[in-house]
């Protein structure tokens, strides 16, 4: 319809209303005036508008990493009450599927192998239980979407680091590595 000048639309209009169809024609009429209207007059934004709009974005900018933040401490929350309590089934749940290892030990692909060799990411290298009862994990310095926290061995060396990171789906568990000790 746009396409059509308004001329080409006015001569429509004449033979409809020789036709009998004067409401439709009127009603038609009132509809494209408007509609022109608005398209030919200029939009004006206020000054006070311009500045609620700028005052929004920048506070909503702002607030991004304490939400950020928030959400985090929200997932730590979760994971760590479940490492606790071995909780298999809600680990799996905010984990993201391969978990990468370390040292060439094979990665963990599913929920069913987590369950399988939960001992082995949580347990075996480190006491993740009583780690995560204690420590709160770091954000990483480069990348805001990233955490991690290192637990001790045996030996007391903070060398099992488990990482974490945000994504689609929300926070996540996405690794489990060993730094060696000299």
């Amino acid at each position: 319809m746009d396409a059509i000048s308004p001329i080409t639309h006015l001569s429509h209009y004449l033979i409809l209303s020789k036709l009998g169809a004067h409401r439709i024609v009127e009603a038609n009429l009132a509809h494209e005036t408007t509609a022109m209207a608005h398209r030919t007059r200029p939009k004006k934004l206020m000054p006070g508008k311009l500045v609620v709009v700028l005052i929004s974005l920048v506070l909503s900018t702002s607030s991004f990493g304490q939400d950020n933040n928030n959400d985090f401490k929200v997932f730590w929350g979760k994971f760590k009450t479940a490492v606790i309590n071995s909780d298999k089934n809600a680990v799996a749940s905010l984990s993201k599927f391969p978990i990468g290892m370390s040292y060439g030990i094979r990665s963990i692909k599913t929920k069913a192998e987590l369950t399988r060799r939960y001992k082995e990411v949580f347990s075996q290298q480190t006491d993740a239980a009583k780690c995560f009862a204690t420590k709160e994990p770091e954000k990483d310095s480069t990348n805001s979407r990233k955490y991690s926290v290192a637990c001790p061995d045996s030996a007391g060396n903070e060398v099992v680091i488990y990482e974490f990171e945000r994504g689609a789906g929300g926070w996540k568990i996405t690794s489990m590595n060993k730094r060696l000790t000299k």
